[in-house]
């Protein structure tokens, strides 16, 4: 008897760590939600990134700078005549006046540790002259001031801060922009779990909002317990911990570093500039070219995720005009008459191929292209590749680059004494999170007004600063978008913890990305030209590995007209080139290929191929087997999942899937969207069984709005699954020859789907969220009860921002 086989896969399975040589890791944007609903998220997604190492290594290779120990000697002096150290007969430090060994037996944490301002005000610029430096960051106990950024969700507080403009300390409120350094107490040895995650999430949420920002640092202290952070987007590290009333010269060298680092030194970017104009917060990026440096001024955000993990990519996408410089009248007189393009900064690993290094290579490529390479292609999509070959404009399917530059910050290179340490942020509440939950967590800083489905929803977040152009539309959200989260397995994985450069580039045509569309006829003619974009990558032997809807840009050509062009090309690689890193790289989870999201391939069932043979009597020698008979295995698990041009294909099929289910208007589309578009690091269940089990034409029967629930959109949806699931399946796909039959079948079924989605009637898309901020009411003065984690502070009124407290330090010194 012989088995029977299957092509159809199963699901793979969970915990195996991923064997792709290029890991692969969703990132989740927290979009408007409020900073404590999504502080447990952010820890969980920071484990695998953290590191630890002796406070000695962190200090002489993740500091600022380290203090000499005739600085440290100076300052021990300074301290001792303040009367806030004692010194024994030897002249030796002996104990700080105000810190006992044992902290825990006192009331509050914002009594405890006061005296920290104390002893921070006598490193002043006096003492800074005996390293040749002055002091540009003042430390701030701020436990009852709450924190304004100029990003959306931050209803939450410090217990205090290292800030570069000391204007601010006469205001109840801390600016995001500002804090150098985060810093979280507790007076118990026990609560070092909650020290953790708030100072975690803290520095997340700062790293996202401000876009001078390289790296910054932390301080968390338990009882007597400090430990120092580093956080950064190649990794974060924590110092091992050392008792601050004991290692007096170690804590002091702490400070002092903090205190006298440049603002280069502590982590801000000296090639971006921020400015203010027009009552609006703006910033003046600088691109090194070889024809000189070229200045852009922000206009508004076009995109800016606001990811929970530190680690990764962190892109920002604005609108901007190039200028003639960033200080002075240089910053108004623009150039080119004004027109605007689309600036993009974000953190690639030092030494990778950059976007416009990769989208060359694939011109270069696509000009040697003959007819016969595309003779599988369908008759109209054949003609369409002839004409868009014959007349070059096959480079319209792509976001044309004016300029770019590598050249620019990196994160400090990772310490040989620093190790990986997940367990840091690894604790007991995984999968039954109850832990930290304030009243904000209900929801008390940001206030839907407005729910049209034809507009935008407005929500007002009383924590925003005014005059921000960093908020842009989010997508919608529900608190419990983030569950699945907490139930994600910790994997241990191999990492080289690669130094990170930020890569920078200007986009000469500005666009918006695909979940602005409109209407399905906008949004699905996109698709088709992200389809063509993939058939030339396709050719030219190149595969995208980063297909998103926010990859997709619309770019306006008339009134109603808009042209799909694709970008962020900077993880697209030649299917040959089979080097990968051991650092994972992030990509949107709503449109990641299954088998790349879950790390594991899919699992191709067999049958027996032995034949049994038919005199084997198992009743009278019931032991006996026949020496030749060799039985495989029902189950032969397919090799470890490598990037395969279908993966491409396959997330055009979630865009699309996306726009039908998740981007129209209709609640029982949503909802089903809920459990398949999840913002997490590994695929719902409801995902993988969905494409794994062949449940498409099902779901989509159930869940499409009337007008588009018919069979020219469901069948072609479900046969583009079956199409793909079996070319991953087939063991004769290792060469792009052998997919011609994919793509051809691929382009018939989404035309089909294209057709019929142009014609649907009465479908409405999603309009997104717009935030915006609101001004509180003045509170009474804070008590000491008040719980550290409300927010009300009052609003302020105009200050001088950092830059202006630097410029005007240097010319008093200077005279």
């Amino acid at each position: 008897m012989e088995g029977e086989s299957s092509n159809q896969p199963t699901t793979p399975e969970k915990k195996k760590a991923p064997q792709d040589p290029t890991p692969w890791k969703g990132k989740t944007n927290a979009e408007y939600l409020e900073h404590t609903r999504v502080r447990k998220h952010i820890r969980l997604e920071m484990r695998t990134e953290m590191l630890c190492c002796p406070v000695d290594a962190f200090l002489t290779d993740y500091s600022p700078f380290l203090p000499s120990d005739t600085f440290v000697d100076a300052a021990i002096k300074a301290l001792v005549g303040a009367k806030l150290l004692d010194m024994d007969e030897d002249g030796q430090p002996l104990a700080w006046k105000e810190f006992d060994e044992d902290l825990s037996s006192y009331s509050m944490e914002s009594e405890i540790y006061k005296p920290l301002e104390d002893i921070a005000a006598v490193f002043n610029d006096k003492l800074g002259q005996v390293h040749g430096c002055q002091r540009h960051f003042f430390y701030r106990d701020c436990p009852y001031d709450g924190i304004k950024s100029e990003i959306a969700g931050s209803n939450f507080r410090v217990d205090a801060c290292f800030s570069g403009n000391p204007y601010h300390f006469r205001k109840n409120h801390v600016i995001c922009s500002e804090t150098a350094v985060v810093a979280e107490f507790k007076k118990s040895t026990k609560d070092f779990e909650d020290n953790r995650e708030k100072l975690v999430s803290a520095a997340s949420h700062i790293m996202n909002d401000d876009p001078c920002r390289m790296w910054m640092y932390g301080i968390t202290i338990e009882n007597t317990k400090m430990a120092v952070w580093y956080f950064s987007r190649s990794h974060s590290v924590k110092s091992e911990t050392f008792d601050f009333t004991k290692d007096l010269r170690t804590f002091i060298r702490v400070f002092l570093s903090f205190t006298y680092a440049t603002r280069e030194q502590m982590g801000y970017d000296p090639t971006v500039h921020r400015i203010e104009e027009e009552k609006k917060s703006k910033y003046v990026y600088e691109i090194p070219t070889e024809n000189g440096t070229r200045y852009f001024k922000t206009i508004d955000s076009l995109a800016h995720p606001r990811v929970l993990c530190i680690t990764g990519r962190k892109t920002r996408v604005w609108k901007a005009v190039e200028v003639k410089g960033f200080e002075g009248n240089a910053v108004n007189e623009e150039l080119n008459g004004g027109k605007e393009v689309a600036l993009k900064d974000v953190w690639l690993d030092e030494g990778s191929m950059t976007e416009k290094q990769n989208l060359d290579a694939i011109f270069e490529r696509l000009k040697t292209i003959k007819d016969d390479a595309y003779e599988w292609a369908p008759p109209s999509l054949r003609s369409k590749l002839k004409a868009i070959f014959n007349d070059g404009s096959y480079r319209s399917y792509f976001m044309e680059i004016e300029c770019d530059s590598f050249n620019l910050g990196k994160s400090k290179k990772k310490s040989d004494e620093a190790e990986p340490a997940p367990e840091i942020l690894q604790f007991s509440d995984v999968g039954g999170y109850k832990r930290n939950l304030t009243p904000n967590d209900a929801g008390g800083s940001a206030q839907v007004v407005d729910s049209h489905i034809k507009k935008a929803t407005l929500v007002k977040d009383q924590n925003l600063l005014e005059g921000s152009t960093q908020i842009n539309r989010h997508s919608r959200i529900s608190g419990s978008a983030l569950t699945e989260a907490a139930q994600s397995p910790l994997i241990a994985n191999t990492r080289l913890y690669a130094v990170k450069r930020q890569y920078r580039l200007v986009y000469s045509e500005v666009g918006e990305p695909l979940d602005c569309a409109k209407s399905l006829h906008t949004a699905f003619n996109a698709v088709l030209d992200t389809y063509v974009a993939l058939v030339l990558m396709y050719l030219a032997g190149w595969m995208h590995r980063d297909i998103s809807a926010g990859n997709i840009i619309m770019v306006e050509r008339g009134s109603d007209l808009f042209k799909g062009k694709l970008s962020d090309l900077e993880y697209a690689k030649e299917f040959r080139d089979v080097k990968g890193s051991p650092d994972p790289k992030t990509g949107t989870p709503f449109f990641m290929p299954i088998e790349i999201h879950a790390g594991v391939g899919f699992i191709r069932k067999r049958g027996l191929t032995t034949k049994i043979p038919d005199d084997m009597d198992i009743f009278e020698n019931p032991c006996e087997v026949p020496k030749d008979l060799e039985v495989t295995s029902s189950c032969t698990p397919r090799s470890p999942p490598r990037y395969q041009f279908q993966h491409d294909l396959e997330s055009l099929w979630w865009v699309a899937l996306w726009i039908l289910i998740y981007q129209v208007v209709h609640p029982a589309g949503q909802e089903i969207s809920e459990i398949i578009f999840t913002r997490t690091s590994s695929p719902s269940l409801a995902r993988r069984q969905l494409f794994v089990e062949n449940r498409v034409e099902a779901m989509l029967a159930k869940h499409l709005h009337a007008s588009l629930n018919i069979s020219f959109i469901k069948t072609p949806m479900d046969n583009i699954q079956s199409l793909l699931c079996d070319s991953y399946l087939a063991e004769d796909m290792s060469e792009p020859q052998a997919l011609h039959s994919v793509y051809s079948n691929f382009f018939l079924y989404l035309s089909v789907i294209i057709r019929a989605a142009r014609s649907a009637k009465g479908v409405d898309l999603q309009s997104g969220v717009v935030v915006e901020s609101r001004k509180r009411l003045h509170p009474e003065a804070p008590t000491a009860s008040k719980d550290r984690d409300s927010d009300e502070y009052e609003v302020d009124e105009e200050e001088p921002s950092s830059d202006d407290i630097v410029q005007k330090k240097k010319r008093k010194t200077q005279t």
